[in-house]
């Protein structure tokens, strides 16, 4: 196998070392097998471990965009898919990163938008994000930037996790605690395309709540990282109708460690190949060669930028 490896594990703690400094063999940090992450972490590895086969792109299953950031700080990955809120807020040191930025995150390009998912049981009776007041809901597994996100919009809607019945659950054990009756609601950020929302939507008990309040409208203004999504009709499986969602974007970031040859390797190839990369996956299929600059939470690493630069698309 040339140029890529997929490993399906969770990431330990391993710190990357000398290689990481020499940038040949580096590890993507992505998210759960069964979500967006992982195959568009594997879908980019191979691109580029075609462009360049002496660059090896291990891809990692992982808890999700915090955790991505913190083994990014920590040295255990060299590059993540993340979400753009999560990003900025690591940058700045916001949130749960308050005290702790990383000033050190790049980004090297923006991706697909990931509107959240809210899917309840057809008998909970929910049609709004409000109506989970009282609902056994779960909300994200700690460290994925799914309970991040969740956190958020309930601060928006000035409710907390004191209004319902938490679950701090990963999509895969939510998904079958849905079908199984045990919870009423799971919320999910992810690209549209899901593995794992096209199976339990296909059973017609499980509705996908549209999310287009004015509290979203408003957090969009104050923070415009969040965007509203359009979710075309038949998306999935009993969604006849198209729909409004909230969410952000899924972009791929690195740290100043990891060298400018090598940043600008990644997203050359990715330029080079864009077609065969953009139409590889359902949540890729879209973008523009534009749209990967947009809704960038920390600065282009320099080596990204040259690639775009040699491309026409930065001055």
């Amino acid at each position: 196998m040339r140029g890529f490896l997929i490993v399906v594990f969770a990431l330990g703690g391993v710190v990357l070392g000398q290689d990481l400094v020499q940038g040949r063999t580096l590890r993507v940090g992505t998210g759960s097998v069964s979500g967006v992450y992982f195959p568009v972490g594997e879908i980019a590895a191979k691109v580029i471990g075609d462009a360049d086969p002496t660059l090896q792109i291990t891809v990692m299953a992982t808890d999700g965009s915090v955790h991505n950031v913190e083994a990014i700080r920590e040295g255990d990955l060299a590059l993540a898919l993340v979400q753009s809120d999560v990003v900025y807020r690591a940058y700045q040191g916001q949130g749960v990163f308050e005290g702790r930025a990383m000033v050190g995150l790049r980004s090297l390009m923006g991706l697909h938008p990931e509107p959240a998912h809210l899917l309840c049981s057809s008998e909970a009776g929910v049609t709004s994000f409000r109506e989970i007041a009282g609902k056994r809901v779960s909300i994200g597994q700690p460290g994925s930037g799914v309970l991040h996100t969740a956190r958020v919009m309930l601060e928006a809607f000035g409710m907390s996790e004191a209004d319902f019945s938490p679950a701090l659950l990963d999509v895969d054990r939510a998904s079958d605690l849905l079908r199984a009756g045990q919870i009423d609601c799971l919320f999910h950020l992810v690209g549209v395309g899901s593995t794992a929302i096209r199976e339990l939507t296909s059973s017609g008990d499980v509705v996908l709540v549209e999310l287009a309040e004015p509290e979203l409208d408003a957090l969009i203004r104050a923070k415009p990282y969040y965007a509203h999504a359009t979710l075309p009709a038949d998306s999935y499986p009993g969604q006849t109708e198209e729909l409004s969602l909230f969410g952000v974007k899924a972009l791929l970031v690195a740290s100043t460690e990891l060298t400018e040859p090598t940043a600008y390797t990644i997203v050359q190839a990715i330029l080079a190949n864009l077609d065969r990369f953009l139409s590889s996956h359902p949540a890729l299929a879209g973008l523009s060669r534009e749209d990967l600059l947009e809704g960038l939470g920390a600065p282009l690493h320099p080596g990204a930028a040259r690639a775009y630069r040699e491309a026409g698309l930065l001055e």
